[in-house]
């Protein structure tokens, strides 16, 4: 058997975008995989990142012990390759492209009609499963926020490797104090949201559990791939820069009528990929908002080259939200 992820238990994300007068472009994506019932891959991963063993180190209690094996079990499963899904929109059926080594597929589907809120894959007739996905319906204009994870929202300490990792794998995730309250205010002004981290896709449940307790909007993933048998192991300890780059030029392109806010923070490289964005795409990108983070580079410098160009108005420094504009939506 295989199970699968559509941005619910069973799924990454899907958007929709409007199209011309034609009707929309639905871009589906998911992961098909078959759980991994031993944990005997959990021990590999574990020395891989240098986590440590609960056995010798009294600081990893039996919570921090139970989260590591939920989390980490993400990264063992049995990634299906070849496998076609059907799924099913209003009252339409359609077939996806096969999903690819790591078990991942994408596609784009053409309708005349906007799209339903959530769409279900067809399964066998003996299969009781039931997966189903959340559509993001995104119109040609408005306004977009695209926002970073690590401590943007959640608070990871993406300087310290050590603490970013037991963040990662044995701590419960903490909300960074007033980020959601500010984003349920831009939601509720008409904002759409895409988040876009380096953190792999392996983690896409446990981060959506956690931003769906924390209260943050729903929006469209940008995630990283992971897989074992591949260099993408290997990339994913490196600068994450190209990854989140790429992400960000295709999201603009997709929507060239639609303003962004740019949202991360100082702690590694937000700054100079957003103002690279915002030189590009200067009619596009709105306004670009930085937390502060105790042991980044805060120097004036810095921002001198990341914004190099820009209006000094473009772009704000924070610890707080609470310290942000209150018109930065405006017109």
């Amino acid at each position: 058997q295989s199970d699968g992820q559509s941005d619910g238990q069973s799924g990454g994300q899907s958007d929709g975008q409007a199209g011309e007068p034609s009707g929309w472009t639905v871009e589906l994506h998911g992961w098909i995989f078959e759980p991994n019932l031993f944990s005997d891959l959990l021990e590999p991963l574990r020395l891989v990142l240098g986590l440590p063993e609960p056995v010798v180190d009294t600081t990893v209690d039996a919570d921090s012990q139970q989260l590591w094996e939920q989390r980490g079990h993400w990264f063992t499963v049995d990634n299906e390759r070849g496998k076609r899904l059907a799924v099913r929109l209003g009252n339409d059926v359609y077939t996806l492209p096969a999903s690819r080594p790591n078990g991942h597929f994408s596609g784009v589907i053409e309708l005349s009609a906007e799209p339903p809120a959530q769409f279900a894959v067809e399964t066998a007739a003996h299969d009781s499963r039931r997966f189903t996905g959340e559509l993001l319906a995104i119109p040609p204009t408005g306004l977009s926020i695209v926002s970073d994870i690590d401590d943007t929202i959640k608070i990871s300490q993406v300087l310290d490797t050590s603490e970013l990792l037991r963040n990662t794998f044995l701590r419960p995730y903490r909300a960074v104090p007033g980020m959601a309250d500010l984003y349920q205010h831009w939601q509720a002004r008409g904002a759409v949201f895409h988040y876009v981290s380096a953190s792999p896709w392996q983690l896409y449940r446990p981060l959506r559990d956690f931003m769906d307790e924390a209260g943050y909007p729903l929006g469209s993933f940008q995630l990283r791939y992971f897989r074992w048998k591949d260099q993408t192991a290997v990339i994913f300890l490196q600068d994450s820069s190209a990854h989140k780059t790429a992400a960000l030029e295709t999201l603009l392109s997709r929507y060239p009528q639609r303003q962004f806010l740019l949202i991360g923070d100082a702690g590694e490289h937000d700054p100079e990929i957003y103002g690279a964005l915002a030189r590009r795409f200067p009619e596009q990108v709105k306004a670009i908002l930085i937390r502060a983070l105790a042991g980044a580079d805060l120097s004036t410098i810095r921002w001198k080259q990341a914004f190099a160009g820009l209006p000094a108005s473009l772009w704000h420094l924070f610890s707080d939200p609470a310290e942000l504009p209150d018109n930065l939506l405006n017109d």
